[in-house]
């Protein structure tokens, strides 16, 4: 009896296993990741599937190389704290760039003019200033009751000299 048993079918033979340069090729697409993640040019919803086009892979082999590529930043992060920083500022100054060039279109005309995304500029800008130690931190100071009682009296008093 050469067929299957009972009307079903053989099973699928299985894929063949991966050439011996995938591994690389896994590799290089990786390295692509974080390339863009770490230049800020990482786009989450975009840039996946722009990967997958420029190596012929699915989008979800992009998933699985940007989640690598996520591990891989976040251990660099521990390791070399001021190149991270310095790529955070270079991130933030093309956000910075990106928000003052934005363009606008007038929807009955069909003119572009200028549109800068002023809040978001702003933001950047406050972000790197924070990031490079010009902007002080507002600190809260913890203390008991009694301590409050005495500065509030100090400061009633003061008040009261005016």
């Amino acid at each position: 009896m050469g067929g299957p048993k009972h009307g079903k079918k053989a099973p699928a033979p299985s894929p063949p296993k991966a050439a011996l340069g995938s591994r690389a090729r896994g590799d290089e697409g990786v390295e692509r990741c974080v390339a863009l993640m770490t230049t800020g040019a990482w786009v989450p919803g975009t840039s996946h599937r722009a990967v997958a086009d420029e190596f012929e892979v699915s989008p979800k082999t992009v998933e699985g190389w940007a989640t690598n590529a996520s591990r891989i930043i976040r251990l660099a992060v521990a390791q070399e704290p001021e190149e991270i920083r310095a790529r955070l500022l270079a991130t933030l100054s093309t956000v910075t760039r990106m928000a003052l060039g934005r363009v606008g279109v007038n929807p009955l005309t069909g003119d572009e003019y200028a549109a800068p995304d002023l809040k978001a500029a702003v933001s950047a800008v406050a972000e790197q200033a924070k990031l490079l130690g010009l902007v002080v931190q507002k600190h809260e100071v913890a203390m008991s009751e009694d301590e409050a009682r005495k500065v509030i009296a100090e400061a009633a008093a003061w008040a009261g000299k005016t």
